[in-house]
Order: structure tokens, then sequence, then C-alpha cells
């Protein structure tokens, strides 16, 4: 529920007597369960598995955040507008990133008109934004959900050292987003403000999705530049020494959804290479997603994602520079009223080859080995 506040603003003498009215809200959401996982190893990332853990867990099944949006009607079908949202961590009261950023999920204004938006400043990516519609789980799950490290993104202190994706944002963006009927298109450009150089640490991206009856398409494509804007490795990932994140990068994916009655049925692909020390590295990710709703306020979802690692860069665990996840999640949920619900959740993450490259909550990853995982939640949005 959207706490709105609505004034009217009285424009100067250099922009006449018109007047504008300005929509203000105020949002967020607070998300919290207990998660039980098997084969728990101690950081960092590294070692046998020493055992089962149980904690508590935030931003579970939605991230938890305050939103501040406001919105100025200027007439003939143009707005202005600005987006402001922080993270943070419910059960400990802090900010959620560690670079210690307070509107580190977004920041930006834009304008809007009869051929779209335009919002500039710290954002998703057109990439995850074009993505999400066709994501297995509708983006849902983001602490265990192996698509956020598909999505491209990433000039955030604090994103993944192997892909950039797991941060799904951009710095300094500029981003379109066009609606014409059934089509959607985004594109952005990402600033990498290095000096002496307009291309190093830049992004350049696109997605469209096409809707018509139930039916939904999508695609995108990503190219970003090696540059300083791009954070170092972290030393908490030294099983991935070979790995640098000062690399060229390209993502694309492809996928599509069938939304009919109860059911939502979705299927996609994704790819992230990385041109690393000694070679090209690469993930690819795919996943099938089914959801049926008993009723508006009970629903139960189920999905399997398979992701796969390659690089020449890693030899420490495989030869071959191979390594895999196939994960599988079953979710229900339901909803106590309109902001408030309950959700549980079972999953299995298996990994093979010596797997070790993705994190999920409350665990490092064992080397090769599967882990089970509980959860049990609640959601309340205002």
């Amino acid at each position: 529920m959207k706490r709105s506040i609505s004034v009217v603003a009285v424009l100067g003498t250099l922009a006449g007597t018109a007047g504008a009215q300005t929509t203000i809200s105020v949002y967020g959401s607070v998300d919290l369960a207990v998660r039980h996982q098997t084969n728990v190893v101690a950081p960092p990332d590294l070692g046998t598995p020493v055992g089962s853990a149980t904690a508590m867990v935030t931003g579970y099944d939605y991230i938890n955040h305050l939103g501040f949006r406001g919105v100025e009607d200027l007439g003939g079908g143009w707005n202005a507008r600005f987006n402001l949202v922080a993270g943070f961590v419910p059960d400990t009261g802090s900010l959620d990133n560690a670079a210690g950023r307070l509107f580190n999920r977004n920041a930006t204004v834009g304008l809007g008109g009869p051929w779209g938006m335009v919002d500039i400043g710290h954002q998703y990516s057109a990439g995850y934004r074009t993505m999400a519609p066709y994501e297995a789980l509708s983006a849902k799950l983001p602490a265990v959900n192996p698509t956020v490290f598909l999505a491209p993104g990433g000039t955030t202190p604090g994103c993944r050292p192997i892909t950039a994706g797991a941060c799904a944002r951009f710095d300094n963006d500029i981003q379109y987003t066009g609606v014409f009927g059934g089509l959607t298109l985004r594109a952005e450009y990402a600033f990498g403000e290095a000096p002496g150089s307009d291309t190093t640490g830049s992004a350049v991206g696109i997605g469209v999705n096409y809707t018509k009856g139930p039916f939904l398409i999508g695609a995108t494509y990503t190219k970003q530049k090696a540059g300083a804007a791009i954070p170092p490795n972290p030393p908490a990932f030294p099983n991935y020494p070979g790995i640098a994140r000062d690399a060229d990068k390209t993502d694309y994916s492809f996928g599509g959804a069938y939304n009919r009655g109860p059911w939502r049925l979705a299927v996609g692909y994704a790819v992230h290479k990385a041109d690393t020390i000694g070679g090209d590295t690469t993930i690819k990710g795919r996943w099938t997603g089914v959801t049926y709703n008993f009723s508006p306020a009970f629903s139960l979802a189920g999905a399997y994602y398979q992701v796969k690692l390659s690089t020449v860069a890693l030899p420490v665990f495989r030869p071959d520079g191979k390594e895999k996840v196939d994960a599988g999640f079953l979710v229900a949920r339901y909803a106590l009223s309109k902001r408030t619900s309950l959700y549980a959740e079972i999953d299995r993450n298996n990994w093979s080859n010596g797997a070790n490259f993705a994190r999920k909550a409350n665990a490092a990853e064992g080397l090769g080995v599967t882990q089970d995982g509980i959860s049990i939640g609640i959601t309340h949005l205002f």
C-alpha cells in the first residue's frame, strides 16, 4: 500500500502562470525468513562442508527496500519523475550493501511523454528489466535464484567477481523505455567516467519484449567495456584468482512466458561472457518455471535451473575448467491480505564438477556437493 501526498506546484514567473500537480509516494517491503540448509561450508568459499545451518535470512522472497517516487504532470502528456530506493536488512536495521550506499537500489530522475520515458542515474539494467517477465519465478527468491548471476549490470562495488550480473544495475545510466502496443523497447548507455576515454568502463544495452494475448517473448543484449569503473576482485573470493572483474563482458538472453487463467509457464536462456586472464569465461544458464494460482490468495510455483561455468582461467578444481549447478525450487505462497503474505520454499542444489561459483543465502557452497534447503517466511508490503 503506497502513502501518497498530492500538492499543487505553482510555477515561477519564468514558467508563466501554469500549475502542475505532483504526486509523491512512499512505499517498500519487509521480508524475513528462517532457512535451514545442508552441507554448509565456512567462508571464504573454500573447504569441506562442516554440516547444516539454520539462520534468519532477509529479503528472501522479496527484496527489502524503502522507496520514494514522485511524478509531476507537465501537461500535454508529459511528466517529470524521480525514484529513490534504499535497501536495508531488517534483522539488524543496517543498509544491505557493504559500500554503504543509501539509495543503492535506485536513484534516478527523468522525463516521460507520448514517445516513452528517459531515466538517468543508478538503476536496474535494461537487460534485467526485460528478462524478469520470462524468468522462471518472475525474478522472485532473489537470495537464491540462479538467474540473478546472469542479468547484465555490475558497476556497483560488492558485485560478484566472476559475473557482474549479480547486482543487475548500472551506475551513470541513461535508459529509454517505450511501450508501443504489445511491444516494449528498452535501450541504455552507462558512462564509464574514466579520464581520457569515453568508452572505458562504459556499457550499452537493449531489451525487447512483445506481448500478444497470453504469450510473451523477449530478448536482451548488453556489451560492457573493461575499465576502472568496474570494481576489482574482492579478497573474499580467493578461489578465483585468475578471473578478473576488469574485463570486457557480453550478455544476452531470450525467453518467453505463457499466462492464461491460473497458469503461468516460463522458459529462458542466458549467456554471460567475460574476457579474462588466459582466456574467456562463459556462464550459460537455462530455466523452466510453472506457476498455478489455486485461488487469488494461494499459489504454487516450481522451477528448474541449470547454470554452467566454463573457463580456461580456472584450473583450481577441474583441468577442463567446467563447473555446473542444477537447482530445483518449489514455492507456496498464501496472501493474508493485499499487503501481507506467507511463503514456504524447498530447494535442492546439485553442485557438480567441483562447482563453487554462486553464493546462496546463509551458505557458502561445498565443492561438488548436494545442498537441500527449506525456508519459511513472511512479506509485508507498504
